[in-house]
């Protein structure tokens, strides 16, 4: 049965005995790139620089793919993240296929007071990239374009 693991787990543990498991798992390992930079943390940053950051806590690469927000951001919602000295983060595919990473495109972008991932579409992307491939199959980094809403 195929697996599927989500990178969470990875970015709250210090531990460098889950992160050589994690990387050693069969399971496809998928990231979920932020949909915003975060001031004085990862301002400027790309999807690629996200997974960069990612792999070299973890000691090499760790994620299979990575699933991109190819929602548009209003302009009102981009103005109040622009006046807290944030931006979305930018979709660099060459550079994340460069990194051995698939990329994985869906617009999931929900505007409340605040961006989130739309769950729903979230987890049944999911579910599709868990079912898709089998466990421990090789991947060629290309983009993959989830369906559309």
């Amino acid at each position: 049965m195929p697996t599927l693991a989500v990178s969470l787990p990875l970015v709250a543990t210090n531990s460098v005995v889950f992160a050589v498991s994690f990387a050693r798992s069969k399971a496809l390992k998928v990231y979920i790139a932020n949909l915003m930079t975060q001031p004085g943390e990862t301002r400027g940053y790309t999807a690629a620089d996200h997974l960069r950051a990612l792999h070299e806590h973890a000691g090499g690469r760790v994620f299979d793919q990575v699933i991109l927000n190819t929602g548009e951001m209003s302009a009102g919602m981009l103005r109040r993240y622009a006046a807290q000295r944030a931006a979305p983060v930018q979709n660099d595919l060459q550079a994340v296929r460069a990194l051995g990473v698939e990329p994985v495109l869906a617009a999931l972008l929900e505007e409340h007071h605040v961006a989130r991932h739309d769950s729903s579409r979230l987890a049944k992307l999911l579910l599709k990239l868990a079912t898709s491939r089998p466990s421990g199959a090789s991947h060629k980094p290309k983009a993959r374009e989830a369906e559309k809403k």
